[in-house]
């Protein structure tokens, strides 16, 4: 079990990680609805 101070520490940052990779979550996403879209023909 992880102390709640250091569950709290993981947590921001994985929130700084996120905003500070905006551009590879886009990238992430692009490609999911791109095989979604190939998917669907």
């Amino acid at each position: 079990m992880l102390p709640k101070n250091s569950q709290n520490q993981i947590h921001n940052n994985s929130e700084i990680i996120r905003i500070l990779n905006p551009i590879s979550e886009d990238k992430s996403d692009l490609r999911a609805s791109m095989v979604f879209n190939m998917l669907q023909i």
